[in-house]
């Protein structure tokens, strides 16, 4: 029997094994199809948070290398490695809607301390007269989530308006 070809699926900040159940299903009939392994400390992001920067580097350019990428230099520092994860996701998955969630999560990490980052990420497209009053407004990081409809609250009790729009 001849050896069949390889598929691995590389899991994002947001897909894994569970997302992946179509491709699994659709592909495993005529390739080997494996989903890596990079839970845990093992991810970039997390090697990165650790302040493992060799790791993580050490781990972008074993993928940039299998795809014929130059290596990266990235400063060894958690926001210049956030900065590069973002750059990095969001030409990976343009048009998926990912960005935003990205963003968020980095936006939210050690009490919102990159706040600054989804600001200006809202505010990119107003106008210069908007956009030093929406800067204001998306201070409060719960303006970033939009308001519970109210008839959703009334059916369910247990759900709780964000506090931003009480």
């Amino acid at each position: 029997m001849p050896t069949r070809e390889v598929i691995v699926l590389i899991p994002g900040f947001m897909c894994d094994q569970r997302v992946f159940a179509p491709q699994l299903a659709a592909f495993s009939q005529q390739y080997t199809v494996v989903v890596a392994d990079i839970t845990g400390s093992d991810s970039i992001e997390a090697l990165a948070e650790s302040g493992d920067f060799e790791g993580a580097l050490e781990l972008i350019n074993e993928i940039r290398l299998r795809r014929n990428i130059e290596e990266a230099t990235i400063e060894p520092s958690k926001v210049a490695y956030e900065n590069f994860i973002l750059e990095e996701r969001a030409r990976e998955l343009v048009g998926e809607g990912k960005y935003w969630f990205d963003l968020i999560r980095i936006g939210q990490r050690d009490n919102c301390s990159r706040k600054e980052i989804v600001i200006e990420n809202l505010v990119l497209n107003a106008s210069a007269a908007e956009a030093s009053g929406l800067r204001v407004k998306f201070q409060d990081p719960n303006s970033w989530y939009l308001p519970i409809n109210k008839t959703e609250l009334q059916n369910n009790t247990k759900l709780v308006q964000n506090p931003y729009y009480l």
